[in-house]
C-alpha cells in the first residue's frame, strides 16, 4: 500500500493543506514550524483513528478531517514478489478519515481499511514498529544495547524460539491470574475463592436467627403502609390548594388590567360616534393619497423651474463640431508628433557627435593633418579581410610561442634549483652498520622472543586484573584490588538458605493467621454491637429489677405494721420512724419497681433468641480476642527467629567480605567469585613469567645498544622501548637518504630536459618572427608593426567604422521624424485658420493650439448634449406634474363623499370619528390578549369568575394567603416522604430477611468454594513449574541460536558506514542481560561507550530497519499490505557520506515498501538527486526512486505588540524603545496553503482589521471577508 498524497482538510493549525508523496522514497523538505511533526500526527491518525490525538487544539475532534490519496492492490498478493512494488493490479482511491472512521470521497460511503483495524493500541504498535524519530533513533539505540525494548526482543531472541515466548508469556498471565504471592493483590483466583469461602460460611452460621423476626417485619410494613397513604392524601390537598394560590397571585395583574381595558373602552364608546372598519380604511386611503399627492406636485414643479434655468445657460459651437474629426485625430497623435521633432533634433546631434568621434579615431592612425573625411579614411586604412585574417592568425601563433617559452625558462630554472638542493646532502650512516642494526632489530621482534613474550605476559597480567577487578565487582566484594574471599562451600550456602527462606515462610504464616484472627475478631465485634444497639435486657437486668421490687416491698410492709403499732399505742408516735404517711408514699413507687421487673421479663420472653444469640456473640468474642493474643505471641516469636536466621546469612557473607545478594543471585555470586580466583591465577602465572623472561629481555636490550651506538645513535641507559623507538627512526633516516640520492640523479636527468624544450621552443619562436615581416609588408602596414600594433590598429578600425555606420543611421532616422512633424504643423495651422485663430509654426504653439482647441470641442459637445436631456427632463416633468394634481383632486372628492355618509355631532370631524375607531381597534386586541393571559395562567377558571373573585383583594392579601399554603405543602410533604421512607426501610429489612438462602444451601456453597481453592492452587503449581523450566530450556537454545535479524543488520551497517563496521555480535554482560558488540572491518569489537554519536545512531537505524523489514514480509505472508514507513530526521548526526549512503539504503527498500523521510536540512536534496543518478540506469517499474516535496513556510504571525511590550508583560527585562508602532504587514503573497486559497491568513487579517472588519486571531475567515480581500487585491 502507498499514501500518494495527504491532505489536512481540517487538522492541527492547518486548513486545506495537500502534500504529494511519492511510490518510493519521499523526501519531505520544510522549515521549524512548517508542520512535519504534524504530517507524521496526522499519517498516524489517517491509518487508525483521532481517539487521543493532540491536534484537536484548533479545530474540535468533531470537525478534524484528513484526506489521502491511497494506492491499493486490487487483489490480495500471492506472494513477495507480488506484494514488492507499486506494479501492476493496483487502483487508486482517495479516502477521508472523520472523528466517524474511514470514507471514500467519491460516494462518502464508509471504507474498511485493509492494513488493519484502527485503535490507539494500533497507533501506538505503529509509531513504535514503523515510525522513528531522531530522539526516539537515540533512546531506541540506548535501549537496544541494555538489551530492553521491543527491538530488543527482536535481535535477541531466535525467530524458531518467539512461539515458544508468546507460549511463556500465556503461561505467565495464567500464573498471575491464579496466584500473586506478594503486592496483596485481592483479585486472583485463589484469594477470591478463599474469600468466597469464609463469607459463606459466616452466612451459614448466622442463618438461623433470621426466622424469628420475618413476622414482626410483616405486621410493621402493612402498619407503614396506612401511615403513608394517608400522608400522601393530605400531600396531594395541600398541593391542589398551594397551586391555586399561585395562579390567583400571577392572576391579578391581568386582572386589574382587564378591568381597566373595559373602562377604557365604556369612554370610548360614549365619546361619539365612530367609523367602521371600511370607513376608516378608505378615511387613511384617502388622506395619505392627498398628502403624497400634495408633496410629489410641490416637488415636481420646483424640479421643472431648476431644470428650464439651467438649459437656459448652455451653448453649443456648430463650426467646431463640424471639424469634430479632425480635431480628435489631432489630438490622439499630437504627442507622438511632438516627440519626433524632439527625436529627429537629438538624431542630428548624435549622428555629428559620432562623426566626429570616428574620424578622431582615425587620424590617429594617419596624422592629424589628413583633410579626408570619415568615409575617405576608412578607404585609405582598409586591409582586405583574408589578409587580416592570416595576420590575426600569425599575431596569435606568435604570442603563444612566446608564452611557451617563457614557461619552459621558468620550468628549467626550476629544475636546476631542486637538482641543487637533492644534490647538497649529509652522508647517511655505514650501510654495514645499518645492516647489523635490522638483523638485531628482527630477532627482536620474532615470534617467541624474550622481548615478544615479556610484552605478552604484561598484557596477560593486565587482563587478569581487570578480569579479577570485573569478577569481584559482580560478586559484590569490598576491596576489588586485593586477593579474592574464600567463600563458605555451595552446600552450607544452600544450608542457609534453606533455613531463611524456612523463617521467612514461617513468618509469612504467622502473619497470615494474625491477620485471620483480626478480621474474625472485626466481625464478632461489628455483629456484636448490632445487637447491643437493640437495646436488649439480660438475665441481670431482670435480677436487679427484682431486687429492688423485693426492697421496696418490704419497706412498704414495715412502714404498714408501724403504722398498725401506732394506732394500737394511741398515736404516740414512729416505730422504728414509719408511718401511715411513709406507706402512702412508698405505694407508687412499688408500683413502678414491680412493672419495671415485669417489663424486663416480658421483654426476655419475647427476645429470649436474641438475647441468647447476644450471650453467644459475646463468648465468641472472647474466644477471638485469645486467638489474636495467641496469633500475636506467634508472630513475634516467628519475627525474631527469622530476624537471627538473616542475620546468620548476612554474616556468612560479611566474614567474605562480600555485600549480601539477593537469593535469586546467590548463583552468580558464587560463579563470579570462582571467576575472580581463576583470574588471580591467572595474574601469578604472568607474573611468574615476566620474572623468567628478565634477563633474557635485558640481553636483548644490550644487543640493540651497541648496534644503535655502531650507526651513530648511542643510547647506553634507554629501555628496551625506547630502543626500540631510536632504532626505527635511525631505519627511517637511512631509507630517508637513499631516496634522496635517487632524487639527484632523477632531477639531473630533469634539468636536460627542460634545456633541449627551451631551444626547441626559441626555433619555433625566430621561425614565426620571419614569416611576420613578410605578411606585413604584403598587408602594406609598416615594417614596425608587431603583433600588439597589429592588435591595437584592427581595434581602432573597427570602432571607427561603427561610429561610422551609427551616424549614418541616425541622420536617416532624423529626417523621417522631421518629415511627419512637418506634415501635422501643416494640418494644425489649416485647422486653426477656419476656426479663426492665428498660431506660430514652434512646438509648444503647436501643443497649446491642439489643446485649445480639443477643450472647445468637448465643451460644445457637452452642451449639446445636455442640452438634448434637459429638454426631454423638462417634457417628462410636466406630464407628471399634470397626474399628480388629478390624483389630489380625486382624493379629496372620495373623503367630501364619505363626509356625507357619517353624522357627526355638532363640533366634531371625521378625523375624530377615525381616531376613535383606531383606539377602540387597539383596546380590542389588548382585551383579547389578557383574555389569552388570564385563560393560561388559571385554565380552570373563567376571566368573569376571576374578576368577580379577585377584584376587591390586595397583592399583599394574596401573597399571604399563599406563604400560609406554602407552609401547609411543605409539612404534608416532609410527613408524606418520612412515612414513605419508613416504608422503604421497613421493606428492605423484610427482603433482607426472606431473601437469604438456606443454612444447608450456604453450607454446600462454602464447601464448593473451598473445593475451587484447592483446584486453582493445583493449576497455579503446575503453571509454574511449566513456565521455569520451558524458561531455562528456551534461555539456552537462545543463547545457542543468534537471530537472523543480526546478520542482516549487520549487512546494512556495512553499507552505512562505508564498510568500517560490518557485523553486530550479542554477548552476555554477565547479570543475567545481554548487549550487542559492534564489530569493526579489522575485527576489533568495541561497546556502545566506544561508539561515537553518529555511528552509534547508524547502528540502531541499521537495526531498525531490519526489523521493519522482517515485519514487512511477516505482513505479506499474511496477506496483508504493507504500512508506510514514517522517519523524522534520523539522519541528524549523519556526514554527508554516509547519509548518502543512507539514502541509497532507503531508495533500495523504497520497491518493496513506500518511505517519508522528514527533514529540515536542505542540503540532504542535494544528495538525494546524487542517489537518483546513481541508481538511474536501473529503475523499477518505470518510476523515479525518489521524490522531493518541499513544505511551505511557517504561517505569517501579525505581531499584536512590540516585542519590547510583550517581554515586559512576561516578567522580562524592557528596553528604550519607539513610542508609537504599527504590526508589520506580510510581504504579498504568502506561502501556498498558508490560508483559504493558498493566501496568507495572517496578511488577510491585517487588512480584514484595518478595513473594519471583526476577525479573530485563530480559526476558519469568515468568507465573505476572503471575497472582499480577494476584490482589493486581485491576482
Amino acid at each position: 500500500m502507498r499514501i500518494r498524497a495527504l491532505g489536512l482538510e481540517r487538522y492541527g493549525a492547518f486548513e486545506d493543506r495537500r502534500i504529494e508523496f511519492g511510490s518510493g522514497l519521499t523526501l519531505v523538505v520544510g522549515a521549524n514550524e512548517a508542520g512535519k511533526s504534524t504530517t507524521l500526527e496526522a499519517l498516524s491518525d489517517l491509518l487508525w483513528t483521532f481517539r487521543g490525538t493532540r491536534q484537536s487544539f484548533h479545530y474540535g475532534l468533531g470537525a478534524l478531517s484528513l484526506t489521502a490519496d491511497l494506492e491499493l492492490p486490487e487483489a490480495p498478493p500471492a506472494g513477495p514478489a507480488e506484494a514488492a512494488g507499486p506494479a501492476a493490479g493496483t487502483a487508486r482511491l482517495e479516502v477521508r478519515r472523520r472523528n466517524a472512521g474511514l470514507q471514500t470521497v467519491a460516494d462518502g460511503a464508509a471504507f474498511t481499511s485493509p492494513w488493519g483495524a484502527g485503535g490507539a493500541e494500533e497507533r501506538r504498535r505503529w509509531r513504535r514498529a514503523f515510525g522513528l524519530s531522531h530522539s526516539e533513533l537515540r533512546d531506541g539505540g540506548t535501549r537496544v544495547f541494555e538489551g530492553s525494548g521491543d527491538l530488543a526482543e527482536l535481535v535477541f531472541t531466535a525467530r524458531s524460539g518467539r512461539a515458544v515466548r508468546g507460549l511463556l508469556d500465556a503461561l505467565g498471565a495464567e500464573m498471575d491470574a491464579l496466584y500473586k504471592a506478594h503486592r496483596n493483590s485481592r483479585t486472583v483466583k485463589v484469594r477470591t475463592a478463599l474469600a468466597d469461602y469464609e463469607q459463606r460460611a459466616e452466612q451459614a452460621a448466622s442463618s438461623m436467627t433470621r426466622a424469628a423476626h420475618v413476622e414482626d417485619a410483616r405486621r410493621e410494613l402493612a402498619l407503614r403502609h396506612r401511615d403513608a397513604e394517608a400522608a400522601a392524601r393530605a400531600a396531594r390537598t395541600a398541593t391542589a390548594h398551594r397551586d391555586r394560590l399561585e395562579q390567583r397571585v400571577r392572576a391579578a395583574a391581568h386582572v386589574r388590567a382587564l378591568m381597566a381595558l373595559r373602562e377604557r373602552q365604556a369612554a370610548l364608546l360614549a365619546a361619539g360616534p365612530t367609523l367602521t372598519a371600511d370607513q376608516a380604511a378608505a378615511f387613511d386611503t384617502g388622506t395619505a393619497e392627498i398628502t403624497a399627492a400634495t408633496a410629489e406636485l410641490d416637488r415636481l414643479t420646483a424640479e421643472l423651474h431648476d431644470r428650464e434655468a439651467t438649459r437656459a445657460t448652455l451653448t453649443v459651437d456648430e463650426r467646431v463640431l463640424a471639424d469634430s474629426d479632425a480635431i480628435t485625430r489631432l489630438d490622439r497623435v499630437c504627442l507622438a508628433r511632438l516627440d519626433d521633432d524632439r527625436r529627429a533634433r537629438e538624431l542630428a546631434d548624435g549622428a555629428a557627435r559620432q562623426s566626429d568621434q570616428a574620424r578622431a579615431l582615425l587620424l590617429g592612425l594617419v596624422g592629424p593633418n589628413d583633410e579626408r573625411d570619415t568615409a575617405g579614411l576608412l578607404d585609405h586604412l582598409h586591409v582586405p579581410r583574408d589578409v587580416a585574417a592570416q595576420v590575426d592568425a600569425l599575431a596569435a601563433t606568435i604570442t603563444d610561442v612566446s608564452d611557451e617559452l617563457r614557461r619552459a625558462e621558468e620550468a628549467l630554472t626550476a629544475a636546476r634549483r631542486s637538482h641543487g638542493a637533492a644534490t647538497d646532502l649529509a652522508p647517511g650512516p655505514d650501510p654495514a652498520a645499518v645492516g647489523q642494526l635490522k638483523a638485531v632489530l628482527a630477532a627482536v621482534g620474532s615470534e617467541g622472543s624474550a622481548s615478544v613474550l615479556t610484552r605478552e605476559a604484561v598484557g596477560a597480567a593486565a587482563e587478569a586484573v581487570r578480569s579479577r577487578r570485573e569478577a569481584l565487582r559482580r560478586a559484590g566484594a569490598r576491596d576489588l584490588d586485593g586477593a579474592p574471599p574464600v567463600l563458605p562451600s555451595r552446600a552450607e550456602v544452600r544450608a542457609a538458605g534453606r533455613r531463611l527462606d524456612a523463617a521467612e515462610a514461617e513468618l509469612a504464616r504467622r502473619e497470615e493467621e494474625l491477620v485471620g484472627a483480626t478480621r474474625d475478631l472485626r466481625l464478632v465485634d461489628s455483629r456484636l454491637a448490632e445487637a447491643d444497639q437493640q437495646d436488649l435486657p439480660d438475665q441481670a437486668t431482670l435480677e436487679q429489677a427484682r431486687t429492688v421490687r423485693a426492697q421496696l416491698w418490704e419497706l412498704l410492709v414495715a412502714a404498714a405494721d408501724a403504722g398498725a403499732d401506732a394506732a394500737d399505742a394511741g398515736g404516740a408516735g414512729a416505730a422504728g420512724g414509719a408511718s401511715p404517711q411513709r406507706a402512702r408514699e412508698l405505694l407508687p413507687v412499688l408500683a413502678a419497681g414491680i412493672a419495671r421487673a415485669d417489663e424486663v421479663a416480658d421483654q426476655l420472653i419475647r427476645h429470649a433468641d436474641l438475647a441468647a444469640r447476644r450471650g453467644q456473640l459475646r463468648r465468641e468474642a472472647a474466644v477471638a480476642r485469645d486467638r489474636v493474643a495467641a496469633a500475636l505471641t506467634a508472630t513475634a516469636a516467628a519475627a525474631d527467629q527469622a530476624g537471627e536466621t538473616r542475620a546468620g546469612w548476612e554474616g556468612l557473607w560479611a566474614a567474605a567480605a562480600l555485600a549480601v545478594p539477593d537469593r535469586e543471585d546467590v548463583d552468580d555470586v558464587q560463579q563470579a567469585a570462582e571467576e575472580a580466583h581463576r583470574a588471580h591465577a591467572d595474574l601469578l602465572a604472568a607474573q611468574e613469567r615476566l620474572a623468567g623472561l628478565g634477563d633474557q629481555a635485558r640481553a636483548q636490550s644490550v644487543a640493540l645498544a651497541e648496534a644503535l651506538a655502531q650507526v651513530g645513535a648511542p643510547a647506553p641507559a634507554a629501555d628496551l622501548d625506547s630502543l626500540l623507538g631510536a632504532a626505527a627512526a635511525m631505519l627511517a633516516e637511512d631509507d630517508r637518504t637513499r631516496e634522496q640520492r635517487a632524487a639527484a640523479l632523477h632531477l639531473g636527468r630533469v634539468v636536460e630536459e627542460k634545456e633541449r624544450d627551451r631551444e626547441k621552443r626559441r626555433e619555433e619562436l625566430r621561425g614565426a618572427e620571419e614569416e611576420w615581416r613578410v605578411l606585413v609588408r604584403r598587408a602594406g602596414l609598416a615594417d614596425v608593426t608587431d603583433p600588439r600594433g597589429w592588435t591595437e590598429r584592427r581595434a581602432v578600425l573597427a570602432e571607427a567604422s561603427a561610429l561610422h555606420d551609427q551616424a549614418q543611421r541616425a541622420l536617416r532616422d532624423s529626417a523621417q521624424a522631421a518629415g511627419r512633424y512637418d506634415e501635422f504643423a501643416a494640418e494644425v495651422i489649416g485647422l486653426a485658420a477656419r476656426q479663426g485663430l492665428h498660431p506660430d509654426r514652434g512646438a509648444e504653439a503647436l501643443a497649446a493650439l491642439v489643446d485649445q482647441l480639443s477643450s472647445r470641442f468637448r465643451a460644445s459637445a457637452q452642451d449639446q448634449a445636455r442640452a438634448a436631456e434637459i429638454d426631454q427632463a423638462v417634457t417628462g416633468l410636466a406630464t407628471r406634474a399634470d397626474e399628480a394634481a388629478r390624483a389630489r383632486d380625486d382624493a379629496a372628492a372620495r373623503l367630501d363623499a364619505l363626509g356625507a355618509q357619517v353624522v357627526l355631532a355638532p363640533g366634531q370631524t371625521l378625523a375624530d370619528a377615525a381616531a376613535r375607531h383606531r383606539d377602540l381597534a387597539a383596546v380590542a386586541v389588548e382585551l383579547a390578549s389578557v383574555d389569552v393571559l388570564l385563560r393560561a395562567t388559571a385554565p380552570a377558571d373563567e376571566p368573569d369568575d376571576l374578576v368577580s373573585e379577585l377584584a376587591g383583594r390586595t397583592d399583599a392579601d394574596l401573597e399571604a394567603d399563599l406563604a400560609r399554603a406554602r407552609d401547609d405543602h411543605e409539612r404534608a410533604a416532609a410527613a408524606d416522604k418520612d412515612a414513605w421512607t419508613s416504608v422503604g426501610t421497613v421493606e428492605k429489612h423484610l427482603r433482607d430477611l426472606e431473601g437469604g438462602a438456606s443454612a444447608g444451601e450456604l453450607h454446600a456453597r462454602a464447601q464448593e468454594s473451598l473445593a475451587l481453592v484447592a483446584e486453582t492452587a493445583e493449576r497455579y503449581l503446575i503453571a509454574r513449574i511449566q513456565h521455569e523450566t520451558l524458561g531455562r530450556e528456551l534461555e539456552a537454545y537462545e543463547r545457542r541460536h543468534a537471530s537472523p535479524l543480526l546478520a542482516d543488520a549487520g549487512r546494512l551497517l556495512e553499507r552505512l558506514t562505508g564498510s568500517r563496521y560490518v557485523a553486530l555480535r550479542a554477548v552476555d554482560r554477565g547479570d543475567g542481560a545481554r548487549t550487542l558488540r559492534v564489530v569493526r572491518s579489522d575485527e576489533q569489537e568495541l561497546g556502545p561507550g566506544e561508539l561515537s554519536e553518529g555511528t552509534a545512531d547508524q547502528v540502531f537505524l541499521a537495526l531498525r530497519l531490519a526489523a521493519i523489514d522482517q515485519l514487512q514480509q511477516e505482513r505479506v505472508d499474511r496477506g496483508e499490505p504493507t504500512l508506510p514507513v514514517v522517519l523524522d530526521d534520523i539522519l541528524m548526526t549523519f556526514d554527508d557520506e554516509r547519509a548518502l549512503a543512507a539514502l541509497r539504503v532507503l531508495a533500495e527498500f523504497a520497491p518493496r515498501w513506500q518511505i517519508i523521510l522528514l527533514t529540515h536540512h536542505k542540503h540532504l536534496t542535494d544528495l538525494a538527486r546524487t542517489v537518483v543518478d546513481q541508481l538511474r540506469d536501473d529503475p523499477p517499474s518505470g518510476e523515479s526512486l525518489v521524490t522531493i516535496t518541499c513544505l511551505p513556510g511557517p504561517n505569517a504571525l501579525a505581531a499584536a505588540r512590540l516585542p519590547e511590550q510583550i517581554r515586559a508583560a512576561a516578567g522580562g527585562p524592557v528596553s528604550a524603545g519607539p513610542a508609537a508602532w504599527a504590526p508589520p504587514v506580510p510581504a504579498e503573497g504568502g506561502g501556498p496553503g498558508s490560508g483559504p486559497a493558498g493566501r496568507d491568513a495572517g496578511r488577510i487579517r491585517v487588512w480584514a482589521r484595518r478595513n473594519g472588519y471583526d476577525v479573530g486571531d485563530r480559526g476558519r475567515i469568515p468568507r465573505e471577508i476572503v471575497e472582499a480581500f480577494e476584490a482589493a487585491h486581485p491576482a
